[in-house]
């Protein structure tokens, strides 16, 4: 059985947060799978096999590269060549110096030592298991030309400099090959850290990781945790702590989704052939629709837009929703996090700033007095901002009623009240019978095939002027009345907006392309941060009390953090 067949990466918690490339596992896949002269499997205790090779993905491999070359001097100095090493199991290996040793000093021990100059070192014949395993690891990650060069370095090491010298070299070599196929270090003690604090609240050795582990007070706990005396991995900005959390929060949910049972059966093969029939729609949509990569493209396109010059939003209102594009769905999961990260992380990003300046001594609550900083003043900043973006949304469908597109059919129906959506429904089944149109009203509300044939795009042009002059006529207008107040509304709202970039005066279709995609764009962002307030609403049961709570805990932090003194 392969190592592939028990997804061998997925319960450890350092991996939670970011998975090893597959390439990995066919490394290890073809060292298990070496043999000795005689054709028998070279590494026969496939613990020592599994835990070496865990101590390399790990990046904990140093010491034991380390005493690898001190290993081979000790070979080298007994006329042994690696490639016979190589060739040979731990047994044959350990016989071969056990007889050179015994010729030499007549006793038998459990170790030898490697002399060179005024330095010793000392080894046991049960290490040399792991010596040859790390050896072949080492030629399948750098192959046998790198094998050959370490001979001749170790068979020119005079000193103990020597060693260590070939050692680091060595190390630093494996580091540059397997950095771009296994998260770093730094990324796996925190994702370990994550993992540990759930493990210790839950009590629980067994206890399996979700998704629901990671919440609100979770993420302030470990923040607070890790700042700790006893902590190893001190994280001083709550934002820092959030962003990992959020991170191993994500990937705990893609995994649960899309875990494969057999990797080694998909190689080759279209993995969703192997998803049950009610995942394939999921694993789809996490690949191109969920709702995250709409925010995410959203917020990044009225972004890129402004870089163009076209400020469809201004700079501040777009600095107010980045913060989604990077956290993205999370965002409705954890909505205080998000709220404790633009309030509580702004002000920490002002003291920091403050330090560096060596204004040392500052009052931290006044960075919250001098900016209003609280969570219902956050909550009215992103109210105003829905506010503003309905107005654009307003302006850029008032300008593609004015370039009679045909595509605002799929716009009209949010501007009508239920009684002219009566109306309009039927002026539309009377106006297909006229026009001999087959078209469905849903149909109506998607976008065009551009394949779609030029007659029917006519019909539909036709069918849009119609609606226009409809509406003006005394008899029917009265059924739009509602609408017709809208067009007025918006009329004023285009002549008094002023933005760099956004005239759209000319009827091309670039221009109708571009409005057409603000709209939708502003559309997706709007509705997000609306279901994201209601979000907010629906967990905290009191503002002003769960934002004095928190003032209090990140001030007491925030003064042990960055006091005078320290």
């Amino acid at each position: 059985m392969r190592i592939n067949d028990n997804n061998f990466f997925d319960k450890w918690k350092e991996f939670s947060i970011e998975k090893p490339d597959e390439i990995i596992l066919n490394h290890f896949d073809i060292v298990r799978n070496h043999t000795d002269l005689n054709g028998d499997i070279k590494h026969k205790n496939s613990k020592e096999l599994i835990k070496t090779f865990s101590l390399i993905i790990t990046h904990n491999y140093g010491t034991s590269v380390y005493e690898l070359c001190n290993f081979l001097k000790f070979l080298n100095n007994l006329k042994f060549s690696v490639y016979h090493i190589m060739v040979m199991n731990s047994k044959q290996i350990i016989k071969k110096i056990r007889t050179k040793e015994f010729n030499i000093k007549s006793e038998i021990s459990n170790k030898f030592l490697l002399k060179i100059e005024n330095y010793s070192f000392e080894m046991t014949y049960g290490r040399i298991a792991t010596y040859t395993v790390i050896l072949d690891f080492i030629e399948e990650f750098l192959g046998l030309n790198e094998i050959l060069s370490i001979e001749e370095k170790i068979d020119k090491a005079s000193s103990h400099n020597d060693l260590k010298l070939i050692s680091n070299d060595l190390s630093k070599k494996i580091y540059d090959y397997l950095k771009d196929l296994l998260p770093s270090s730094y990324l796996q003690s925190f994702s370990a850290a994550i993992g540990n604090q759930i493990i210790d609240q839950k009590k629980d050795e067994n206890h399996i990781i979700i998704s629901d582990d990671i919440s609100d007070d979770f993420i302030l706990n470990f923040w607070i945790n890790s700042m700790s005396l006893e902590s190893k991995l001190r994280i001083k900005t709550y934002s820092l702590a959030a962003d990992f959390c959020l991170t191993y929060k994500k990937s705990i949910e893609l995994d649960a989704k899309f875990s494969f049972q057999n990797l080694d059966e998909i190689n080759g093969h279209e993995p969703w052939n192997y998803l049950p029939s009610d995942k394939v729609e999921l694993f789809v949509e996490e690949l191109y629709e969920e709702t995250e990569n709409v925010i995410l493209n959203s917020i990044k396109y009225i972004n890129d837009l402004y870089l163009q010059k076209i400020n469809v939003l201004k700079k501040n209102e777009i600095n107010e929703i980045k913060l989604f594009s990077k956290y993205q769905q999370i965002s409705l999961k954890l909505p205080l996090t998000i709220f404790r990260i633009c309030i509580f992380g702004d002000v920490q990003n002002k003291i920091i700033e403050a330090q560096r300046r060596k204004k040392i001594g500052l009052n931290k609550n006044n960075f919250f007095e001098s900016n209003e900083l609280n969570y219902n003043f956050k909550k009215s900043s992103y109210k105003n901002l829905i506010k503003n973006i309905e107005i654009i949304k307003n302006i850029v469908f008032y300008k593609l009623w004015n370039f009679e597109q045909k595509d605002i059919f799929s716009l009209i129906c949010n501007y009508l009240d239920q009684h002219e959506i009566n109306y309009y429904n039927k002026f539309i089944d009377d106006q297909k019978q006229k026009l001999n149109l087959e078209i469905s009203q849903t149909e109506l509300d998607i976008k065009i095939n551009p394949n779609i044939e030029v007659n029917f795009q006519q019909n539909l042009d036709e069918l849009f002027i119609h609606f226009k002059e409809f509406i003006k006529l005394e008899n029917e207008g009265k059924n739009f009345k509602n609408f017709l107040n809208c067009l007025v509304l918006f009329k004023k709202q285009e002549k008094k907006f002023r933005r760099s970039g956004f005239d759209f005066k000319t009827y091309n279709n670039e221009n109708l392309k571009m409005l057409l995609k603000i709209y939708h764009t502003l559309n997706e962002i709007m509705k997000f941060l609306s279901k994201f307030l209601k979000e907010f609403d629906m967990t905290i049961k009191s503002v002003d009390d769960q934002f004095r709570d928190d003032k209090q805990i990140f001030l007491e932090h925030f003064n042990y953090l960055y006091s005078t003194g320290e």
